[in-house]
């Protein structure tokens, strides 16, 4: 089984809500909902024209990568943009067909953007992706490079996973003893873990890298 680590550079300003207080706030996090699409680009999967019901379940069978949550190197070390930005609402859209209406009031907003040569991490089981994938609202150009890790145990047992955790993605008797929440969309993920499941120890010189292993049912590409 090969594992990689791959690490994530934005080329330009990333852009995604993760919760929103008046301004739009991103966490140092990407789903791997999200990363699941980018890196399995040659996947029999295609999205674009499927509507606006998600498919996660009857996807996630289909990807030959599974992909950890990504998070920063060090996230006190990038400072976040704010961008502002005005726009039509919906509602003020039909009521300037009403000709009664003679003013028009744009909605006024800002978002957090992290700003290019932003860097994060995270894991890919059963190989590596391609070097250059878009995430975010805009379609931030990203480059990942891999470094393929050198296994050196399978087990099963408790473990401190080096990687936020994506629950839903967990084999059933997957148990997470502690661990910190990060509200992200659709599925919230958790990091600081102490879990107890199956998992992978791995190494690139000397530092040390423990990959949880997700429901094998649920990607059985990834294991075939």
């Amino acid at each position: 089984m090969d594992v990689y680590l791959a690490t994530l550079e934005t080329h330009d300003f990333l852009f995604f809500v993760t919760r929103e207080l008046k301004t739009g706030i991103s966490e140092g996090y990407i789903s791997n909902t999200a990363l699941l699409y980018a890196i399995n680009t040659f996947s029999k999967v295609n999205r674009v024209v499927s509507g606006t019901t998600p498919h996660y379940e009857e996807d996630w069978e289909k990807f030959s990568i599974y992909v950890t949550p990504a998070k920063m190197f060090n996230s006190s070390a990038t400072t976040k943009v704010k961008i502002s930005y005005n726009a039509v609402d919906e509602s003020l859209a039909f009521k300037m067909e009403d000709v009664r209406v003679k003013k028009a009031f744009p909605k006024f907003g800002a978002y957090l953007r992290f700003p290019p040569k932003t860097r994060l991490y995270f894991y890919t089981i059963g190989g590596k992706g391609p070097g250059v994938i878009r995430l975010g609202k805009k379609s931030c150009i990203c480059r990942v490079k891999y470094q393929k890790l050198s296994v050196k145990e399978k087990k099963r047992g408790k473990f401190r996973p080096t990687h936020p955790i994506n629950p839903r993605h967990m084999h059933p008797e997957f148990v997470m003893i502690e661990g910190t929440e990060i509200p992200i969309i659709p599925i919230r993920l958790f990091d600081n873990v102490i879990a107890e499941g199956e998992y992978i120890i791995a190494f690139n010189g000397n530092r040390k890298h423990v990959i949880a292993v997700p429901d094998r049912e649920l990607f059985r590409s990834v294991f075939r």
